[in-house]
């Protein structure tokens, strides 16, 4: 017996001259992976995808310092 948790994820997926741009996770005959930023619920199958689908990862430069671990994100905010 299992249990089931439902998650509500966005995943857009932008079609361009045949090719397919992925937005934070998915499958498929990608060219290229677009991120929104870098906080693990939008990273998760990042890694597995580029090294297997030899794709680049797309990020806005104001991510990068967090993508890369120099800058920690904040924690949010506790209700």
């Amino acid at each position: 017996m299992g249990i089931w948790i439902l998650i509500p994820i966005h995943v857009w997926i932008v079609v361009e001259n045949g090719n397919l741009t992925l937005e934070d996770a998915g499958i498929g005959q990608l060219k290229r992976i677009l991120l929104t930023h870098g906080r693990s619920d939008h990273v998760g199958a990042v890694m597995p995808l580029t090294d297997r689908l030899h794709i680049p990862v797309q990020v806005h430069p104001v991510e990068m310092p967090y993508m890369e671990g120099r800058v920690p994100y904040l924690m949010r905010a506790s209700a």
